[in-house]
């Protein structure tokens, strides 16, 4: 009887195996075929065994970005959650907003509950963070994409979505730029508001030093002007506080031919992006109403990013690019991700 019941335990446990394998199978044949762009990374110990790690700005979730129905204070660790993701360019899609439920229609990926900081920002765990390899081909990777001394060149992921969100990692290509930032010391500040105005204790709001270089076998046309609309200063969501940018110079911009920047193999595009100036300045919620000014000013224990993405989407001709690069998160402080 005693080895019936043995029998009876071991098959069971291959048959689940054997399940398992099988829904495996069947995602990667059957599944959704998108890719998601992996967030800069610090390459320290990025292996662990024959796999590399890997991060997403999916990962981190704002909480501007989380949209219910659950309040997110009662969001426990573990809990399922959906990100609704939407496409770019070139299959390549981003997180739109986080739900705690699955939502009625479109893409969406199933993940759970990493962390709740106490931030306000949301650490999600999907499943597609370890990618594994050939022995030795992890380092050929982490030499591809680079670290944060110098270019970081993003990994797109292939991935095979099911319809209730589930994701498995098919391969990966990599993005045609590479991005690598600098932040420089701040320099004296013109655009100081009455009341915030320099020289002030604490830290500056930095100038914040890009290049970006074509890492691909052929042109590559991006678009920008004296503005640089092609960029945006995004929060992670460390303060708690909703921060939103003021200057809205951006907002209705129009294509020109004079915006066009084309970009040769191994060509750069080098720009200075000073973060105390007007341009970048944002307003923040206070105990007595919004904070209007730079970062260093009114979010001082905020992380943030620079996001570049063409401002001309239906406007720019056919040939311009319209992926999207991340720097690295960066603080007032000096801090680098």
């Amino acid at each position: 009887m005693r080895s019936l019941l043995v029998l009876i335990v071991a098959l069971g446990q291959v048959a689940l195996l054997s399940y398992m394998v099988w829904q495996r199978e069947t995602l990667l044949r059957q599944g959704e075929t998108l890719y998601m762009q992996t967030a800069p990374v610090d390459p320290r110990d990025p292996l662990r065994g024959d796999y590399v790690r890997l991060s997403y700005p999916a990962n981190t979730v704002a909480r501007s970005d989380y949209r219910g129905p659950l309040p997110r204070q009662a969001l426990q660790r573990g809990q399922q959650v959906y990100a609704v993701i939407k496409p770019t360019t070139e299959n390549l899609y981003r997180l739109d907003y986080l739900l705690s439920e699955p939502p009625s229609q479109g893409m969406f990926l199933k993940g759970r509950v990493l962390s709740l900081p106490g931030n306000g920002a949301i650490r999600v765990k999907y499943g597609i963070e370890q990618y594994f390899v050939e022995q030795g081909a992890g380092l050929e990777i982490e030499s591809i994409r680079g670290g944060r001394e110098g270019f970081q060149r993003p990994m797109e992921v292939e991935l095979a979505v099911g319809q209730d969100g589930s994701a498995l990692i098919r391969g990966y290509r990599w993005s045609p730029l590479a991005l690598a930032m600098t932040l420089l010391e701040p320099e004296p500040n013109d655009d100081a508001l009455p009341g915030l105005d320099a020289p002030r204790r604490g830290p500056q709001s930095p100038t914040v030093r890009l290049r970006l270089r074509n890492v691909s076998k052929s042109p590559v046309a991006l678009v920008d002007n004296v503005d640089h609309c092609g960029f945006t200063l995004q929060p992670l969501g460390d303060s708690d506080r909703k921060i939103q940018r003021v200057d809205k110079r951006c907002s209705g911009y129009q294509y020109g031919p004079q915006d066009r920047i084309d970009l040769a193999p191994v060509e750069e595009y080098a720009i200075d992006i000073d973060l105390a100036k007007r341009r970048w300045f944002v307003s923040a919620e206070g105990k007595d109403g919004d904070l209007v000014g730079d970062i260093a000013a009114v979010a001082p224990g905020e992380r943030f990013r620079l996001v570049y993405r063409s401002p001309a989407t239906d406007s720019a001709p056919a040939q311009v690019w319209q992926g999207e690069l991340q720097t690295p998160a960066f603080t007032v402080w000096g801090w680098v991700d």
